[in-house]
């Protein structure tokens, strides 16, 4: 599943990506999250609240600053007995 949402920011789109790019900020622009602890190397830990039960998983979190482009999102997540690739992708511009 790929989640994209546009929304306009009336702030410095620098300021924007830095806020972004933060893996640590993410719990506050996703509401489900509850933590996000950085890992080895691109890896986050995340704890998220879904339907009424706490699950924690690994994932993948990458900013490029020269694409300017936030990426997270799960390898493999496993939700309600079904596997699923989770992204979801952010970009700045001037």
């Amino acid at each position: 599943m790929e989640h994209v949402h546009a929304e306009h920011v009336a702030a410095d789109p620098d300021r924007v990506f830095a806020a972004l790019a933060d893996p640590e900020s993410l719990a506050q622009f996703v509401p489900q999250l509850t933590s996000i602890r950085q890992g080895d190397g691109d890896r986050v830990e995340v704890e998220a609240r879904y339907e009424g039960r706490t699950q924690i998983g690994q994932a993948y979190f990458r900013a490029s600053e020269d694409e300017r482009k936030v990426e997270w999102g799960s390898d493999a997540a496993t939700t309600v007995g079904c596997r699923s690739s989770r992204t979801a992708t952010a970009r700045c511009s001037h």
